[in-house]
């Protein structure tokens, strides 16, 4: 009976999810948005392979020895639009920011340049890295569902759903010109129901870690308001800022709630994790002990969670620092000031942006412990 029932609810899950996919399209297809900011209809990318090396001259003569630098001239194959099947004879110049350097075979993406009334001009864009792209992704789903099992597919599912949500809902309706904070807040919502109830199915579980990463996500936001204020830092203050204002001439896009928007998303996946840790592992321990007070497991959950914190923590604020170590680099070496470093917008930025989420973090601990607490006792309550 319980076999069958979990299997009505993943049907309705899926759905849902499905109910919600479309909706998306659909939303998408009636209001389409042209947000370009530079026309590009005579520039164009196409897929190839180099048949030949026609000439090449190449010299390690950069600091690092492995890398050449030098000129090529390659005949490529076009695989696709108009060009499709013709071999083009292409300059290749290869340098320290463009180092693509060909040999027979090599697939590549040409740039083609077809200006009305210039004759056409073809470089070497970049390499196609469709085959790698696959392999990656190929073999990280593979681990996935051989280590995790079936949970392994319905994460990919959950992964695939926020995936639609942020590029197929968010983004749109940011250009759109909708609240930040409120598009923000629903994909997030979605993005936390689908995820948990795709895991662990129509539980209590399931639904108190929905109410815990929902508070979590709720302190994010205060932190961030607060903070922002108190920092003097915005969207205004990102590294694309000047782009984004251009953009904002052809839509309605909010620049100032943007940064929210990125520190809401990247700080996501940290709290539905901590919110699903603490929450299983508070039922299995009420399961295994049925009668437990409701205050010894929030303090059990505490106990659990003061690791889980610290752990999650330190993966956050590393991955923020990470993201910013190149240009840490390159501003010392431009000999900037101690004041002048620790006021940057760059730093300001990541350092809100860590310290919000970690923030989030910890005090979802005690979020998932009382609620779980919360939940025993009232199950007993009613269901004795």
């Amino acid at each position: 009976m319980k076999k069958r029932c979990n299997k009505i609810q993943d049907l309705i899950t899926a759905g849902a999810m499905t109910v919600i996919v479309l909706a998306v399209l659909i939303w998408n297809h009636a209001n389409p948005v042209d947000s370009r900011i530079y026309e590009s209809d005579s520039l164009n990318y196409y897929k190839g392979y180099v048949t030949r090396v026609a000439e090449e001259s190449l010299t390690g003569r950069d600091n690092e020895g492995a890398r050449r630098l030098g000129y090529q001239k390659l005949e490529v194959h076009i695989d696709q639009g108009p060009l499709k099947g013709r071999k083009l004879m292409i300059d290749n110049d290869v340098t320290n920011t463009h180092h693509i350097i060909c040999s027979k075979g090599t697939r590549v993406i040409v740039k083609v340049d077809s200006s009305p009334g210039v004759k056409p001009f073809y470089n070497i864009y970049n390499y196609d890295r469709t085959l790698g792209r696959i392999l990656l992704l190929g073999v990280f789903a593979a681990l996935l569902i051989v280590v995790a099992g079936h949970k392994g597919l319905r994460s990919l599912l959950g992964l695939a759903s926020a995936m639609v949500m942020i590029l197929g809902f968010l983004l749109p309706a940011l250009f759109h010109g909708y609240s930040p904070a409120v598009v923000t807040f629903i994909t997030a919502t979605v993005i936390i129901v689908s995820a948990m109830t795709l895991l662990n199915g129509w539980s209590r579980k399931t639904w108190v870690a929905v109410a815990a990463t929902v508070l979590g996500m709720a302190v994010a936001s205060a932190v961030y308001v607060v903070f922002s204020g108190i920092m003097y830092v915005n969207g205004y203050n990102l590294e694309a800022a000047e782009e984004l204002i251009l953009i904002r001439q052809k839509s309605g896009l909010s620049v100032s709630g943007l940064l929210f928007v990125s520190i809401a998303v990247s700080s996501l996946g940290a709290l539905i994790d901590i919110a699903m840790s603490v929450v299983s592992a508070l039922f299995e321990i009420w399961e295994q002990k049925p009668d437990i007070r409701s205050n010894e497991l929030f303090r059990s959950g505490m106990n659990i969670g003061r690791d889980l914190a610290g752990a999650n923590c330190q993966t956050l604020i590393l991955a923020f620092t990470g993201s910013v170590i190149t240009t840490l680099m390159v501003i010392i070496s431009y000999g900037y000031q101690f004041n002048q470093l620790i006021n940057a917008d760059f730093i300001s930025i990541e350092l809100l942006g860590g310290m919000t989420a970690a923030i989030a973090v910890i005090l979802t601990v005690p979020f998932s412990a009382f609620l779980t607490a919360l939940a025993v006792r009232w199950s007993r309550r009613f269901f004795g």
